[in-house]
């Protein structure tokens, strides 16, 4: 739904965080910024598709002006009510600012906040942590295939995914495999 379904602005948004000043801020520069969904030390990483959203709030804004916000925009958010989560809120929405991007984060517990936003269907986004899983083609699949639970929206939300993400898992050997995990978090970072 608007304005997330415009690809702007989902790139606006990665624009605007500065991820390694969120580490310094919540985490005491001890974690690894997260620039994809699995950590650098895995084997499916993909130095491309993490190199692809540097901080830069001008390219945010530009981004929103062509996406038809040249005034920025207001985006309700889901956020959990621990000390942490909030302090992680409080950096984004700063960052977020510098680039016209009004963050409003509602919080509760973990149970209500997750019934609100995957099964109600209430927020735009919701910023909560993700654990992984024992093969990258399930976190893939679980974000974003069409009929995951994670993927709200219930539709293919990049094109050509779900072919690169079975190809993921053909692979006879771990060279192949990360050859078609770059091509899936690529497609996934462009999107």
């Amino acid at each position: 739904r608007k304005p997330l379904n415009d690809v702007r602005v989902r790139q606006a948004l990665n624009y605007a965080v500065d991820r390694e000043a969120v580490n310094k801020a919540t985490m005491a520069g001890l974690a690894e910024p997260a620039t994809l969904n699995i950590p650098s030390s895995h084997w499916a990483y993909d130095k491309v598709a993490a190199a692809r959203y540097p901080y830069d709030p001008d390219k945010a804004k530009a981004l929103l002006t062509e996406a038809g916000y040249k005034d920025g925009l207001d985006l309700d958010l889901q956020g959990t009510s621990d000390q942490r989560s909030v302090q992680r809120e409080e950096v984004l929405t700063e960052q977020l600012a510098k680039a016209g991007i009004r963050a409003h984060f509602t919080n509760g517990m973990i149970p209500a906040t997750t019934t609100k936003f995957f099964v109600d269907k209430q927020h735009d986004a919701y910023l909560s942590a993700w654990t992984g899983r024992p093969d990258p083609s399930l976190t893939y699949q679980l974000l974003f295939g069409k009929d995951a639970f994670y993927n709200t929206s219930r539709t293919d939300p990049v094109p050509d995914l779900a072919a690169a993400l079975q190809a993921t898992s053909a692979g006879q050997t771990l060279e192949e495999r990360k050859i078609a995990f770059a091509k899936v978090e690529q497609l996934v970072a462009d999107n």
